[in-house]
């Protein structure tokens, strides 16, 4: 009977060999466990390669890398589930061998990984503490405040000139003799714009808060 053979026959004898609904459930059910694992296994091996040959810190520049292990011994294991009942034991345990060797030789891969992320991490620990050794002490907060106030007073006492001011200071007529200098003088907090002539018979003239008078 065909359900004799689980255990001892692959997918081949399932598919060739006839018997029973109840004795091939049995038999499928002997290699179903396996046939998991190798799913699992696809994928796995699959997010591993793909992250040696892309994303992992030792570079490699192709495809064909040491990452790309797993992947080969997950088709050893799937191949070996193949075989009919005269091949099936002795393949079957090779597939698996090679699995488990593959398996190994990816985490040599993954040590080298975590070694070079060390690595990376304390280098960048080291160039950051240099970097609070040489850098610069900033200012306290009751020195910045006091720099922020010493500006903000430069600032309310240093005079400005309106657009309306220097529009007169512009359209001053010089046909009198020709304007010598133009001096702002403030007063009562304003400021005023004093117009002075060449000619010492020609009075100024005298604008304040921008009107002309």
């Amino acid at each position: 009977p065909i359900d004799e053979l689980a255990g001892r026959a692959g997918w081949w004898t399932l598919f060739e060999e006839e018997g029973t609904f109840q004795q091939e459930l049995h038999l499928l059910l002997s290699l179903l466990p396996i046939a998991v694992l190798v799913a699992v296994s696809f994928y796995l091996s699959t997010m591993m390669w793909r992250y040696g040959t892309s994303s992992s810190m030792i570079v490699h520049s192709s495809i064909c890398n040491p990452w790309f292990y797993c992947f080969f011994g997950t088709l050893a294991m799937a191949a070996g589930q193949l075989f009919a009942e005269q091949l099936y034991p002795v393949m079957s345990n090779t597939g698996i061998l090679i699995f488990i060797i593959t398996i190994e030789a990816v985490m040599v891969e993954v040590d080298k990984d975590i070694v070079a992320i060390e690595n990376e991490a304390s280098f960048l620990v080291c160039v950051a503490l240099k970097g609070d050794q040489i850098s610069v002490a900033r200012p306290s907060m009751a020195e910045q405040q006091q720099r922020n106030d010493t500006v903000l007073l430069q600032d309310e006492e240093t005079p400005t000139i309106t657009s309306d001011q220097v529009d007169i200071i512009d359209a001053v007529d010089v046909q009198a003799g020709g304007v010598v200098s133009s001096n702002l003088v403030e007063s009562d907090g304003q400021i005023d714009v004093e117009v002075k002539f060449e000619d010492e018979e020609t009075p100024a003239v005298k604008g304040v808060d921008g009107i002309a008078s």
